[in-house]
């Protein structure tokens, strides 16, 4: 903690107040930004964080009418407060975590204490309330000490008031992932009783099969439950083979459908990972069925646990398996953890296969497009200095296809120091460009930033003012400036402009100009990815001196 960033003046109470005002104000679509529109900005210091979650936490225990209309269900009438409700306690969660990080790297263990106990309080309060954002958070600061105390709040609150969805049960729990050095009898086996809710299964015995792969303990955390375990495995492979057979079933809109496969492969997943570390064999008929489906990430882990009960079926599947690149990430860890290694052909461990793999498995993510594309191959390679290595990284480039109902769907994406596609089409593009486009994309530096038009002032139109005359020079028209970018001491203009009758988007810092047309094209370039290409040329040319990167330095029409 820092002490110049406490503000004396500060009041919880009338910090508390103003959060009320925001939570209730009614933005005027005809009337600029103001204070009141914009939500009260969080101290930098931990106590006074901390103060705020106590005052917070009262507060929104109590009988307000306008609470009354969250709690009663019918927030969506009550004028965006539930949203704007939601967005501050994840932000604001995200700040007392932060302080408890700080507490305990300083070891401030009555700060520690003051942060948990926050933590327990504001979390029964959104709780009640049925806000979902922030939960995770609030929970996960709770993980992070790693003290019993605060394991045993964390573990009394999940089984007491389980978290909406499983994405917060696994935040919550994912500190505990990242190290061993935390006291097992304070979370197992107490959090085994969350074993019968949805939103706890996957994550509660990820866990558990973390501390039995760590070596944490001698016998897996959830050893006594295997027989329901198994049961529960045959009810998640029954309805994913109802998902394959109809989707329909389980929803109209593809999103919730979605939603529905996602959750029982997570669960599924686990349990297989979990029935094959405990040794049970009763379970052997219900991997064999869940190998059956049609999903690779449930193939791989029936096969891994069927491999691990020492059958030779499961073993070949595994191998097999590592021709899939959304499966090869995993099948390769299994080999190597179950001695079959030598089993895998040697193509598949090579640097690009790794990168055909990770691109594949990101793809297949599903905040991404939700599956694995039918086909990758690898349009280019090579090795170039990168923003945030010190050394030269391995650069692949891939195409990748799907086939869906209306028609076939292909992009290029990248892998090695990232792992990131772009929604709109890089295809047509030079080779170096869509490096460059990657480069600039994942660059991050506090003097590379951007000023958007409705934020500049008189010497900031200055400043454009001889990059718009150039662009009208250069048969640019209809020019429609979008934001300044700044790379370091440089700056250029990014804008939406007409060359020939053809709408597209154009960068230029005088000396170089790119421009992309929009016309006949399904998915184009637009300014983002236009700026993108445009810094990500500059960071190319600079960590890379030595290379002869010929890029195109116009591609704006003559």
């Amino acid at each position: 903690m820092n002490p110049n960033d406490q503000d004396d003046d500060f009041s919880a109470e009338a910090w508390v107040r103003d959060a009320f005002e925001w939570f209730q104000c009614e933005p005027d679509e005809n009337t600029s930004q103001s204070s009141i529109h914009d939500p009260p900005r969080l101290p930098a210091d931990s106590v006074q964080i901390v103060a705020i979650g106590a005052e917070l936490a009262n507060a929104l225990g109590s009988p307000i009418s306008w609470l009354e209309t969250i709690r009663n269900g019918s927030h969506e009438n009550s004028s965006g407060v539930y949203r704007r409700l939601s967005l501050f306690s994840r932000s604001y969660s995200a700040a007392l975590q932060q302080a408890c990080l700080d507490a305990s790297l300083d070891e401030d263990v009555s700060l520690i204490r003051d942060t948990t106990n926050v933590a327990v309080d504001l979390y029964l309060a959104i709780h009640g309330l049925r806000v979902v954002e922030g939960q995770g958070f609030l929970l996960q600061t709770l993980a992070w000490p790693r003290t019993e105390q605060a394991l045993s709040q964390l573990v009394d609150l999940m089984i007491q008031f389980p978290p909406a969805d499983w994405t917060a049960s696994a935040m919550a729990l994912s500190p505990l992932m990242r190290n061993t050095d935390w006291p097992i009898k304070a979370v197992f086996p107490a959090l085994l009783s969350g074993l019968h809710n949805p939103t706890m299964i996957a994550p509660l015995l990820d866990l558990a099969n973390f501390c039995h792969h760590q070596k944490m303990v001698e016998l897996h955390p959830a050893s006594e439950h295997a027989d329901s375990l198994t049961q529960m495995l045959g009810g998640i492979v029954a309805r994913l083979g109802m998902l394959e057979e109809d989707p329909t079933k389980f929803g109209e809109e593809p999103l919730q459908i979605q939603q529905v496969l996602s959750d029982a492969i997570a669960v599924c997943v686990s349990l297989c990972d979990a029935l094959g570390l405990m040794g049970c064999q009763d379970a052997i008929g219900k991997l064999h069925q869940a190998l059956s489906l049609r999903h690779r990430r449930v193939q791989t882990e029936a096969a891994g646990a069927l491999a691990r009960l020492n059958q030779e079926f499961g073993r070949e599947s595994l191998v097999a398996l590592a021709a899939e690149p959304v499966a090869r990430l995993r099948v390769l860890h299994y080999a190597d953890e179950l001695g079959l290694s030598d089993k895998i052909d040697a193509l598949h461990s090579q640097p690009c296969a790794i990168a055909e793999a990770e691109l594949a498995l990101w793809l297949a993510q599903p905040q991404q497009l939700g599956l694995p594309p039918q086909n990758i191959e690898v349009v280019d390679q090579r090795m170039l200095f990168w923003p945030s290595f010190d050394e030269p990284q391995a650069c692949f480039l891939f195409r990748f296809q799907y086939q869906l109902p209306n028609g076939e769907w292909s992009n290029i994406g990248m892998a090695g120091p990232l792992v990131h596609s772009f929604a709109a089409d890089l295809a047509d593009l030079p080779v170096l460009d869509i490096y460059a486009a990657f480069a600039g994309w994942h660059a991050e530096h506090p003097e590379i930033f951007e000023i958007p038009v409705e934020h500049w002032n008189a010497a900031h139109q200055r400043q454009t003012a001889p990059l718009m005359r150039w662009l009208e020079d250069n048969q640019h028209e209809n020019i429609r400036p979008l934001w300044i970018g700044c790379f370091l001491n440089e700056i250029c203009l990014v804008v939406e402009s007409t060359v020939d009758s053809a709408t597209g988007v154009a960068v230029t810092d005088g000396l170089e100009t790119i421009w992309y047309s929009n016309v006949g094209r399904l998915r184009p370039l637009g300014a983002f990815e236009a700026y993108s290409v445009f810094k990500g040329r500059k960071i190319l040319r600079t960590f890379n001196p030595d290379m002869s990167i010929e890029l195109e330095t116009e591609n704006e029409p003559p």
